[in-house]
Formats: C-alpha cells, structure tokens, sequence
C-alpha cells in the first residue's frame, strides 16, 4: 500500500484544506449545504470545530486536523490529516468530546498493515463520501472553484478538478484492484 498509501496521505491533506476553504470562503459554506451540521469549537482560542453528517446509517465527524466515519453497526475508523491509513477509533469517547487533536489520537488504534484488507470495504464507503461530496462542489459551486482554493497552497498534489477523479480511482483500487492511485 505504499504508493497508494502515500496518494492517500496527500489526497487527503489537500482535502482537509479544500474543507477549510468550503468553510472559509464562507458564502456559503458548502459543508453546510451539503448537510452537515457544525459544533463550535469549546473556545475561541482553542480546539477546532466539528461538522458532522448523518445520511443513510453513515455517520461523518470532520475536524480540522482528521475525519472519523462509521456505517451502521460496522467498526468506526478514522483518517488523522497527514495519515497514508485509517485508524480504528475505540470508541471511549463520543466524538462530540473531541475538540483537540491530541483527544483524537488517544482514541485511535492503529490497524497493523496485514489487517489493512479487512477494512478495505469500510474506507471504500468514507472515500465514496468524498467522491460525493467533490461531485457536489462541481455541480453547486462556480466553475474553476476547487481549482482557486487551492491556488498558492503550497502543498497541492493535483489541481482540484482532478480530486473527484483521484478518490473514484482510490476507492476501484482498495474494492477490486484496479485502476492504482491517480499520479500526483
């Protein structure tokens, strides 16, 4: 999973900071509209906020720094920005109590490499989420949009009109093999 681990590492920090940009560019706040709700960071000067998102058994928390994801009854995983893989979250805590990164990672329990098969199906579904919701910003925001949040952002792996593209292609890979990681 190397070098799809790696597409995934960077896939999804430019997805965090696309979320970021939803959220910052404000009007509107396409997190919003797509049917997430926001819970208010505790303080102003500390934690980050929290959106979530309820639709069909699926259950998404997104913070700032990572996402944690669970269908139905099936096991909560999680993806801590600048990860190349998920993470089981045990569950000790609600995620409504999670405002600081290092509260998320006391709660993650890292899937050994040789279990990473077993959760394929799972990550699949959350990456389906962002297949959905870039297919979202395509059709709800101005053209060229994800291509100006990520203009100067040092650190983009591909231009944003690609990034829908790139998870379809992340999710065929972990289902069934094909077609690899998009090249950055």
């Amino acid at each position: 999973m190397s070098k799809t681990g790696r597409q995934i590492e960077k896939l999804f920090h430019q997805q965090c900071w696309c979320w970021g940009a939803d959220i910052r560019n404000g009007n509107p706040n396409y997190l919003l509209q797509y049917g997430f709700t926001k819970s208010p960071r505790p303080c102003p000067d500390c934690g980050s906020s929290r959106y979530t998102l309820l639709r069909d058994g699926l259950q998404i928390h997104l913070w700032a720094f990572g996402a944690l994801w669970q269908s139905g009854n099936k096991t909560a995983l999680c993806l801590k920005r600048y990860d190349r893989q998920p993470s089981l979250f045990t569950g000790e805590i609600s995620p409504d109590c999670i405002h600081e990164v290092s509260e998320f990672e006391g709660h993650m329990q890292r899937i050994p490499r040789s279990s990473l098969p077993l959760y394929h199906a799972e990550f699949a579904e959350f990456i389906s989420f962002m297949v959905s919701y870039e297919a979202f910003i395509r059709q709800h925001a101005p053209a060229g949009y994800r291509n100006r949040c990520l203009k100067g952002w040092p650190h983009k792996c591909m231009e944003g009109s690609r990034m829908e593209a790139a998870w379809r292609d992340l999710r065929a890979h972990l289902t069934n093999g094909k077609p690899g990681p998009a090249a950055a």
